[in-house]
This record gives structure tokens, sequence and C-alpha cells, in this order.
């Protein structure tokens, strides 16, 4: 996903109403298609009550084009109203993918490709995270001090004898407090404060981008003609039929046979239980410790009745 283009540059608002004209993200309506020309639905909308669907009514929301694009090939329709348009940023992540990608795949150290791997899947993320919420006020010089000692501060000025202004954030782990406190001198922690210098820089728009870019490469594995998707996850299917061969590998954009399902039961997402041909029964179960589950007790679940672990 981060080997396409990104949307870089200074957004521009544009009332460009052709979407194949268009580079960014477009708000307009989404037409879902019928079940018969399209069995999964991929386009999500979150309704007032905060729930993420993908409904078969219209709705609106704003899109990366390229996720729309893409859905409009398989049946979606979309009437753009306006849009933010940005520069196509090629190959922003090229370089970094591919050394980083081949150094977790040939480490022989364990530490290593856990490291490589979370590079990799932090690395995009980074840049839609937000900064720490953060309070400002002014203060006596007494509670700035006490404030310091509990909170994580960016800055404190002092605006006369008794009052100063700071800004503060999420409170200090205390371990780490105390492990500062006991190695560092008291006029070094004085002068640092466990200083944070600025806010954190973001680019959400290349997040949203990744995000979507990842989405339409699933999305091509859950209306394969004839083989039907049971199951699908961020990075993941349950399918009735292998996959050609040729999606099958190592290389960045492959997928990996995990597992060949004899049985299977699924309850929602994250909640089922796979008899394999690889290892036998395998239970993933999301918030319950999975050791506390057995296959009947899924066959409990799908028939309707409670289960306590």
């Amino acid at each position: 996903a981060m080997y396409n283009d990104m949307p870089v540059g200074n957004p521009i608002h544009t009332n460009e109403k052709d979407i194949n004209n268009f580079f960014g993200f477009a708000y307009g309506t989404v037409i879902p298609p019928t079940e018969d020309i399209l069995a999964n639905l991929f386009i999500q909308s979150r309704d007032k009550n905060g729930s993420v669907s993908c409904p078969r009514f219209s709705f609106k929301r704003l899109i990366f084009s390229e996720e729309i694009k893409y859905a409009i090939t398989q049946g979606y329709g979309f009437e753009m109203e306006w849009g933010y348009k940005f520069e196509r940023g090629r190959g922003v992540f090229d370089k970094f993918v591919r050394e980083v990608y081949n150094e977790k795949r040939y480490a022989s150290n364990i530490v290593v490709r856990n490291t490589r791997k979370l590079e990799l899947n932090s690395l995009y993320g980074k840049f839609a995270q937000k900064d720490q919420h953060s309070i400002i006020k002014i203060v006596r010089k007494s509670e700035a001090k006490n404030l310091t000692k509990r909170f994580n501060y960016q800055y404190i000025t002092t605006l006369n004898n008794d009052l100063v202004l700071i800004k503060y954030s999420s409170r200090m782990n205390e371990k780490l407090r105390i492990l500062y406190k006991n190695a560092v001198s008291q006029k070094d922690q004085e002068l640092s404060g466990l200083f944070k210098m600025g806010g954190i820089p973001s680019a959400i728009q290349i997040s949203a981008a990744i995000s979507a870019y990842a989405r339409i490469s699933i999305n091509k594995y859950k209306n394969i003609p004839g083989n039907k998707c049971y199951y699908s996850d961020t990075d993941s299917v349950i399918l009735r039929f292998a996959i050609p061969i040729e999606h099958i590998g190592d290389d960045l954009g492959q997928m990996k046979l995990v597992y060949t399902i004899e049985e299977g039961i699924l309850i929602r997402k994250k909640l089922y239980v796979l008899i394999t041909k690889e290892q036998g029964v395998v239970i993933k179960s999301s918030g319950v410790n999975s050791k506390k589950l057995d296959y009947n007790m899924f066959k409990e679940l799908l028939s309707g009745k409670n289960e306590k672990p």
C-alpha cells in the first residue's frame, strides 16, 4: 500500500465534479450496488451513534479518490460534490519499505525481524497520530511546581513575581519519574523538566491514503467470482477455494497460505474456531483467553446460547 502515489503538498479546495480528473479526498454521495452485482460491500459508513457498516443504501462521505475509483469498477456509483485536491507524490516510501522489508525478510535474529516489522507497520500511522491533549493555565508558582512534578509539560513562562503560564499534558509515568529522579542530579532535573519539544507534525492525508490502499488490496479477494468469502480482516481472508499460486509468496503484496481449513465456526470478527490440516484446532478470541475456550463452546455460541469461559 505504501508503494502507491501519496497525497502531498498543500490541499486545494475544489468544486470538481469528475472523480476521474481528481486526486485527493472527494465528498459526495456513495451509491452501493445491489447484491446480485456485488455480494460483499466494502465502502464504510459511520452512523450518528458511531457504528460502522457497509450499507446497501446511499450515503454521503469524504473518501480517498483512489478508493472510490476502485469501488466504481466494482459496481458502486459516486456523485461528487467537492473535494480537497493534492499533488501526487510518487515513490515517497519506496526506498524505506524496500530496505526495511528486506531486512525483516532475511533477518536471522527474531528481535531484528520483529523490530523491522514494527517499523513497517508503525510508520504510516504516525502521520495521523494526534498530539496529546494539552492544558494551558496561568497559575501561581507553587502550583506550577506541583504540576511539573506530576505531568509532562511543554513550556513554562514567568509572567510576574507570582504567576506563570504553563502548558502541560498527560501524567508522567511514575516509574519513569522515579528512575529519572534517582539517575539525574537535581539541577539537571530543574533545567530539563523532562521537557518535550513541540508537538507531533501530522499529515493525516498520508495515513488515510495508505489505509485506503490497504483496503483496496484486501477487497480484491472478497468478491472473486465462484470463490465465496466467509470472513475477512485487515489483511486476511477465509475463502472457499485456494487462490491462484501466483498470488502466494513472500514478496510485498503477496498473500501467505496460513491454514487449510477442514471445518470452522465464525462467530464475529476475531472470534472463531478452525479445524486445520496444519495445526489442528485454532482458536482466535480477542478479549478472551483462548485457552479457556473449546470447540463445543463455539457450537453453543452458534446456537445462540451464552458461554462463560
